[in-house]
């Protein structure tokens, strides 16, 4: 019952807000939000951990972004005890991304249609990063065949290629200006070494997964859409 009462709530309140066109926004925007991370490497077993962000957004077009962002926080995965390789790890790490995001927006344009304006704010986006890993904690050894050890640097860097999907729900305010936007989104990021998890086993790379919810406020800049 709870459940469907916010799930109605956010609704209306799309509807509410989505119902009217609107025309100025920002050209610069900060952010900031938290990330739930799972790691894929070459532990058995993959970790979730909870990380914050920050990031810096320029808006050149209303359903264009291009975005800055730090990231902050631990990597974990692997079991010592319970899996028969015996790895597992801690990273503190830290991360920067440049990425750009297209809106469905430049599909549908101001359309005066509800559905429409809804779908406008669904995105794609890429770009590249970088990762900075500092494994605190790890285990090489097994527990479950004798001298079985696995190696790998305990600091290391990698690039890293973010592939993202989201939604960009914009708020608006009585004038039907862009108050604040809240982002949340997918981001499947592909990297191009073999670090995070501190060992190097296998020919696959590591995957870090990440699910994020952030809301961004302008800055300065006011535009109008075209």
């Amino acid at each position: 019952m709870k459940h469907c009462f916010i799930i109605s709530a956010f609704c209306l309140f799309s509807l509410l807000g989505y119902g009217q066109r609107f025309e100025p926004y920002n050209s610069f925007e900060i952010g900031a939000g938290v990330t739930l991370n799972e790691t894929v490497g070459d532990a058995e077993t993959n970790g979730h951990t909870v990380s914050p962000h920050i990031n810096i957004n320029y808006n050149p077009h209303l359903y264009t972004v291009i975005t800055g962002e730090y990231q902050v926080g631990k990597l974990k995965g692997g079991d010592s005890l319970l899996t028969q390789s015996g790895r597992q790890f801690s990273n503190n790490f830290n991360a920067f991304f440049v990425k750009g995001q297209l809106q469905a927006g430049h599909l549908f344009g101001q359309s005066d249609v509800v559905l429409a304006q809804l779908a406008s704010d669904f995105y794609i986006g890429s770009g590249i990063g970088i990762i900075f890993n500092n494994i605190k904690q790890v285990s090489r050894y097994s527990h479950h065949f004798q001298d079985y050890y696995t190696g790998g640097p305990d600091k290391s860097q990698n690039l890293l290629i973010p592939l993202r999907v989201g939604y960009d729900f914009k708020v608006l305010n009585f004038y039907k200006e862009v108050l604040f936007r809240v982002d949340a989104a997918y981001q499947h990021n592909l990297m191009l070494g073999d670090g995070m998890d501190g060992f190097e086993a296998g020919s696959s790379k590591d995957i870090l997964s990440q699910f994020s919810l952030s809301i961004k406020v302008g800055l300065s800049g006011k535009r109008r859409t075209n």
